[in-house]
């Protein structure tokens, strides 16, 4: 997803979510790291949306 797509998402999320809000203000400011990266914080929200693909970036390993 585009940034600029992500973050009226994002704006769109808080506004329905008030426990969603809480927690992404208080991930502001615990993590400092993750307050200073742009990437971050449009993830956070990307992975909380309806859309997220929980297995994203998983591969299968079988044992023989």
């Amino acid at each position: 997803m585009e940034p600029y797509v992500a973050e009226q998402i994002a704006r769109e999320m808080l506004e329905a979510d008030p426990d969603l809000a809480e927690q992404f203000r208080a991930r502001l400011d615990s993590d400092p790291q993750f307050a200073g990266s742009p990437a971050a914080r449009l993830e956070f929200f990307l992975r909380r949306h309806a859309s997220g693909d929980e297995q994203f970036s998983l591969y299968p390993i079988y044992r023989l």
